[in-house]
Order: C-alpha cells, then structure tokens, then sequence
C-alpha cells in the first residue's frame, strides 16, 4: 500500500493537535491502531530523548522527570491525551514541546 501525503508525517513539522489526534484515534480500525502505534512510539522517544539526554546537559532538576519502571508507551500518550485535553494548552506548538509539559506533569521527581 502506497502512503499518501496525508499519511506521512514529519517529526519537526507536527502540531500538538496532530499528534492528540493520532493518539485519540479509534482503536476499532486499522488506520486507527496505526496512528495510535505513532502516537505510543513518537511519546515514548521525546521519553527517551529527554531521560538520555537531559540529566547529563542540564543541570536544572525541573527538566528532569520520573517515569516507574514498567511504564508502558500506552501510559504515557494517555497522560499526553489528558494534559491536552484538561488543560488550555496550545495546540497550535510543536507536539514535542507539549509532550515534555505532559511528561513532566504526569511523571515529576
């Protein structure tokens, strides 16, 4: 199957609301499941990214976040789901920066 335009998406270009919607996509459809796969995969990298990153380049303990071990992908694009949904945020910024809100209010030191 051949991915149209609307299909691709580019990390640096995607909106907060680009990717809440990825994540709230329905789980009873096969495109949906996909972008939900995206939304879990995309989450848990900007996690990775900052737990890798983070501690050994910013000396600022409010960039740092806690996530238990265990924590599945699925968690986290649901604590995503609802700092976007409960809160006035800007959907409008790129995804990666709301995402680093989300995490870092679901999961603080």
């Amino acid at each position: 199957q051949q991915a149209t335009e609307s299909d691709t998406y580019f990390p640096q270009q995607m909106t907060a609301k680009d990717l809440l919607l990825a994540c709230a996509s329905s789980s009873l459809t096969r495109r949906g499941r996909e972008r939900r796969r995206y939304c879990y995969g995309f989450v848990s990298g900007v996690e990775e990214g900052m737990r890798l990153y983070g501690p050994q380049h910013s000396g600022e303990i409010r960039n740092r976040l806690c996530v238990p071990s265990g924590t599945t992908s699925r968690e986290m694009a649901n604590a995503y789901v609802k700092y976007t949904s409960g809160k006035n945020v800007d959907l409008g910024v790129p995804a990666a920066s709301v995402v680093v809100e989300s995490l870092k209010k679901a999961f603080p030191c």
